[in-house]
Protein backbone atom coordinates (compact mmCIF):
# COMPACT_ATOMS: atom_id res chain seq x y z
CA UNK A 1 0.00 0.00 0.00
CA UNK A 2 1.22 3.53 -0.79
CA UNK A 3 0.92 6.00 1.58
CA UNK A 4 0.36 9.87 1.02
CA UNK A 5 1.77 11.82 4.12
CA UNK A 6 0.36 14.73 2.97
CA UNK A 7 -3.19 16.50 3.37
CA UNK A 8 -2.69 18.63 0.24
CA UNK A 9 -5.91 18.13 -2.11
CA UNK A 10 -3.62 18.61 -5.68
CA UNK A 11 -1.03 16.09 -4.68
CA UNK A 12 -3.80 13.97 -3.81
CA UNK A 13 -5.28 14.15 -7.23
CA UNK A 14 -1.97 13.86 -8.93
CA UNK A 15 -1.40 10.27 -6.83
CA UNK A 16 -5.35 9.34 -7.77
CA UNK A 17 -4.07 9.42 -11.60
CA UNK A 18 -1.70 6.76 -11.55
CA UNK A 19 -2.68 4.54 -8.92
CA UNK A 20 -6.29 3.82 -6.45
CA UNK A 21 -4.38 1.99 -4.33
CA UNK A 22 -3.30 4.55 -1.70
CA UNK A 23 -4.41 5.98 1.49
CA UNK A 24 -3.94 9.58 3.43
CA UNK A 25 -2.17 9.99 6.54
CA UNK A 26 -0.97 13.42 6.91
CA UNK A 27 2.26 14.20 8.59
CA UNK A 28 1.61 16.45 11.70
CA UNK A 29 5.23 17.08 12.48
CA UNK A 30 6.93 20.51 13.42
CA UNK A 31 8.21 22.22 10.25
CA UNK A 32 10.91 25.00 11.88
CA UNK A 33 14.29 24.75 10.41
CA UNK A 34 16.35 24.33 13.43
CA UNK A 35 19.60 23.39 11.73
CA UNK A 36 21.89 24.83 9.23
CA UNK A 37 20.59 23.96 6.07
CA UNK A 38 20.85 24.87 2.81
CA UNK A 39 18.16 27.24 1.99
CA UNK A 40 16.71 25.21 -1.12
CA UNK A 41 17.58 21.85 1.00
CA UNK A 42 14.68 22.99 2.96
CA UNK A 43 11.82 21.17 1.17
CA UNK A 44 13.75 18.15 0.81
CA UNK A 45 14.46 18.02 4.46
CA UNK A 46 10.99 18.72 5.17
CA UNK A 47 9.74 16.04 3.10
CA UNK A 48 12.14 13.45 4.38
CA UNK A 49 10.46 14.24 8.03
CA UNK A 50 7.20 14.29 7.08
CA UNK A 51 7.74 10.82 5.51
CA UNK A 52 9.72 9.45 8.40
CA UNK A 53 6.82 10.09 10.58
CA UNK A 54 4.35 8.94 8.82
CA UNK A 55 6.15 5.76 8.30
CA UNK A 56 6.51 5.33 12.04
CA UNK A 57 2.69 4.51 11.79
CA UNK A 58 2.75 2.57 8.81
CA UNK A 59 5.81 0.36 8.63
CA UNK A 60 5.14 -1.97 6.00
CA UNK A 61 3.92 0.74 3.77
CA UNK A 62 5.63 2.72 0.98
CA UNK A 63 5.67 6.68 2.10
CA UNK A 64 5.58 9.39 0.00
CA UNK A 65 6.22 12.33 1.70
CA UNK A 66 6.39 16.09 0.05
CA UNK A 67 7.00 19.93 0.24
CA UNK A 68 7.66 22.48 -1.99
CA UNK A 69 9.50 25.28 -1.75
CA UNK A 70 9.07 29.47 -3.62
CA UNK A 71 12.35 31.83 -3.51
CA UNK A 72 12.58 34.76 -3.73
CA UNK A 73 15.50 36.90 -3.31
CA UNK A 74 17.46 34.47 -1.55
CA UNK A 75 14.47 33.77 1.08
CA UNK A 76 11.75 30.81 1.08
CA UNK A 77 8.42 32.16 1.03
CA UNK A 78 6.35 30.10 3.43
CA UNK A 79 2.42 30.08 3.47
CA UNK A 80 0.30 33.24 4.13
CA UNK A 81 -1.25 33.21 7.97
CA UNK A 82 -3.46 35.87 7.05
CA UNK A 83 -5.02 38.00 4.08
CA UNK A 84 -3.07 40.31 4.81
CA UNK A 85 0.21 37.87 4.85
CA UNK A 86 -1.08 36.60 1.26
CA UNK A 87 -1.48 40.28 -0.45
CA UNK A 88 2.64 41.25 0.70
CA UNK A 89 3.68 37.88 -0.88
CA UNK A 90 1.25 38.52 -4.27
CA UNK A 91 2.87 41.82 -4.17
CA UNK A 92 6.29 40.28 -3.83
CA UNK A 93 6.14 37.90 -6.81
CA UNK A 94 4.13 40.21 -8.70
CA UNK A 95 5.75 39.98 -12.69
CA UNK A 96 8.78 37.66 -11.09
CA UNK A 97 9.36 34.48 -12.00
CA UNK A 98 11.41 32.71 -9.26
CA UNK A 99 12.65 29.36 -8.75
CA UNK A 100 10.42 26.62 -6.80
CA UNK A 101 12.04 23.72 -5.99
CA UNK A 102 9.60 20.10 -5.26
CA UNK A 103 11.24 17.84 -3.14
CA UNK A 104 9.63 14.33 -3.34
CA UNK A 105 10.60 11.58 -0.60
CA UNK A 106 9.45 8.16 -1.13
CA UNK A 107 10.62 5.82 1.38
CA UNK A 108 10.33 2.30 2.38
CA UNK A 109 11.77 0.76 5.00
CA UNK A 110 12.03 -3.05 5.80
CA UNK A 111 13.19 -4.64 8.93
CA UNK A 112 16.22 -5.49 7.10
CA UNK A 113 17.42 -2.79 5.21
CA UNK A 114 16.73 0.63 4.88
CA UNK A 115 15.91 2.66 1.48
CA UNK A 116 15.18 5.87 0.93
CA UNK A 117 14.78 7.59 -2.43
CA UNK A 118 15.11 11.52 -2.90
CA UNK A 119 13.46 13.01 -6.24
CA UNK A 120 13.91 16.91 -6.33
CA UNK A 121 12.98 18.99 -8.84
CA UNK A 122 13.32 22.89 -9.86
CA UNK A 123 10.53 24.44 -12.03
CA UNK A 124 10.04 27.90 -12.78
CA UNK A 125 6.85 30.13 -13.16
CA UNK A 126 6.07 33.85 -13.97
CA UNK A 127 3.76 35.29 -11.52
CA UNK A 128 1.08 38.19 -13.18
CA UNK A 129 2.00 41.39 -12.36
CA UNK A 130 -0.42 42.82 -10.27
CA UNK A 131 -1.26 46.33 -9.12
CA UNK A 132 -2.95 46.74 -5.30
CA UNK A 133 -6.32 47.68 -6.36
CA UNK A 134 -6.30 44.21 -8.68
CA UNK A 135 -5.40 42.31 -5.50
CA UNK A 136 -8.62 40.96 -3.73
CA UNK A 137 -7.12 41.75 -0.20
Amino acid sequence: MIVLASASPRRQELLSLITENYKIEPAHIDESIHEQIDLYKIPEHLAFKKAEYVHKLHPDDTVIGCDTGVFVDNQMIGKPKSDKAAFEILKLLSGKTPPRASRRTKQALTEFRARVRCLSGRSRATTLTWSDCRLPC
